[in-house]
């Protein structure tokens, strides 16, 4: 994954060198779960941005940290037991 100004991107692996490719794992702003920051972007996290009517997919981005409850919620992460 890398991010830009404003997105989060997924790619294949040949982009995993680049500098913001890097996240420190971090225990989640909501106390439980996992958030995710930038190596080289210190106090951002990647979140995910509210549904947007009319758009396929919720977006992912990263953003500056503000405190607020909203934020902490959108840039906490949890696993999920999938079918394997």
């Amino acid at each position: 994954m890398l991010y830009s100004k404003d997105r989060a991107r997924f790619y294949w692996n040949k982009y995993l060198n680049k500098k913001n490719s890097t996240f420190y794992v971090t225990r989640g702003l909501m106390g439980k779960g996992v958030s995710f920051m930038p190596a080289h972007k210190r106090g951002y996290f990647m979140k995910h941005s509210a549904y947007q009517k009319g758009k396929k997919a919720h977006i992912i981005n990263v953003a500056k940290y503000d405190g607020k409850f909203a934020f902490k919620k959108a840039a906490t992460w949890y696993a999920i037991k999938s079918k394997c």
